[in-house]
């Protein structure tokens, strides 16, 4: 049988979720899989799957949706524990957040949405019924900038001015219900609405209305935050009946890092015919440099095979060590990330270097709170640890970092962190290979 070719672009994927095509690549976190869908054999069960950026959130919820709609190979893993639902049951998604101002607009996209997980795609007999007619042609009278779910289907970009977003009134609420139980009724399906980068969302008041409106409906909320209380702004008592169904998504261990390289060393092995050996201290040097964020081990290692792959002959054993670690270090930071990874935020890292260059008191709080723990440090702790010399302005230059939005503050709580990790790990790195000094 011939073998396919090597493309690393199908191997590893830098700061992207695992989709359904590749989700035999995905890393560990089975146990996460499970409690998502032991979570969901409760009827009307609402679960919150939050934490930092680039921890797999979404990649988790995409495992979900494969395995509930009977799509991809993890539902054949042996450590994927699938629970006995009470009928069929299947996901609907919603991708980003980022185009409605409120949960009513939210609510409007899911009834007249058509991407491959929405409603209309998965239960078309159902929206060719009257019932359901009126409820889309009544759902577009209230619905404000209908316009933006085509340039959000073609385009897949942020809508970030509010103006233009899209909204709705209240009375989607019932539109929604009335939907959602006509299709479970008569379809004998179990519905589950999967809501991505929730943190997104402008106006994130009306959860509890939605989850009083529909008990018996399951959903799943995803999105960045370091406490519940920022994706859930509803009264105290929505915020405590949810507290009990979360999941905060960890970093990724060691072993998690190491086998998104051993999966691939296992598909280059079975598909492609090459022996590439990844060693222990190769992995274990990139889970130490990551920080724990998969997306820099697939950056890593996407670099590796393209420096490899040339030399890749027949019956040649390919040992992957850390000389080639660094040269995959080198080749990252002397080309421009920013060409190839839109999620990398180039104008923050820019001025990141920038400060580092021109403006020392600056440096001092980047590098000491890059070397702080990845959650954040107290502001004067964080103060304690930069030179005497360039302590002066210390606190209006980190009110201006916050204020620009390349640090944030750690919820409820007197911490700072970077907005986004992979800065701080790209200034570890850099500074440890002598690219930043």
């Amino acid at each position: 049988m011939a073998k396919k070719k090597l493309n690393e672009n199908h191997l590893f994927f830098p700061f992207q979720p695992i989709q359904t095509k590749n989700d035999h690549f995905y890393s560990g976190r089975r146990k996460f899989v499970n409690r998502v869908l032991e979570n969901l054999t409760t009827p009307g069960s609402t679960l919150i799957i939050y934490g930092e950026r680039q921890v797999g959130k979404t990649s988790l919820a995409n495992q979900v949706v494969n395995i509930l709609n009977n799509k991809g190979s993890l539902k054949k893993d042996s450590l994927i524990e699938i629970p006995d639902f009470d009928r069929s049951t299947k996901c609907v998604t919603i991708d980003s957040s980022s185009f409605y101002l409120n949960i009513q607009g939210l609510l409007s996209s899911i009834i007249l949405a058509e991407h491959k997980n929405s409603l209309k795609r998965q239960f078309p007999e159902a929206y060719s019924s009257r019932v359901v007619e009126n409820i889309v042609s009544e759902t577009e009278g209230f619905t404000l900038n209908l316009s933006v779910l085509k340039y959000k289907n073609e385009a897949k970009t942020e809508v970030k001015n509010d103006s233009e977003k899209i909204s709705a009134p209240d009375i989607v609420f019932d539109y929604f219900r009335r939907l959602v139980d006509y299709i479970q009724e008569n379809q004998k399906v179990d519905l589950v609405f999967v809501i991505d980068e929730f943190d997104l969302l402008d106006d994130k008041s009306g959860v509890g209305q939605l989850i009083k409106l529909m008990p018996d409906t399951r959903f799943i909320i995803v999105g960045i935050a370091d406490n519940i209380n920022e994706l859930i702004s509803d009264h105290k008592s929505v915020r405590a009946k949810l507290g009990s169904n979360k999941i905060k998504l960890p970093l990724f261990t060691e072993g998690e890092i190491g086998n998104i390289f051993e999966l691939v060393q296992d598909t280059l092995k079975s598909e492609h015919g090459k022996e590439v050996q990844f060693d222990k201290n190769f992995k274990r040097v990139v889970y130490e440099d990551s920080g724990g964020l998969p997306g820099y081990a697939h950056l890593i290692g996407l670099n590796i095979i393209r420096i490899i792959k040339k030399n890749l002959k027949k019956d040649d054993i390919i040992c992957v060590d850390s000389e080639l670690y660094n040269k995959a270090v080198d080749k990252i930071f002397n080309l421009d990330l920013y060409e190839f990874y839109d999620d990398f935020d180039e104008a923050t890292f820019s001025s990141i270097k920038e400060m580092i260059k021109e403006q020392p008191n600056n440096k001092e709080i980047l590098f000491n709170l890059a070397e702080a723990p990845a959650t954040g440090i107290e502001e004067d702790e964080l103060y304690k640890g930069i030179t005497e010399e360039y302590q002066g302005g210390f606190y209006d230059n980190l009110k201006s970092m916050l204020k620009d939005g390349m640090l944030k503050k750690v919820y409820g709580t007197n911490f700072v962190k970077f907005t986004d990790p992979l800065v701080r790990v790209s200034i570890n790195v850099a500074r440890k290979y002598r690219i930043l000094e």
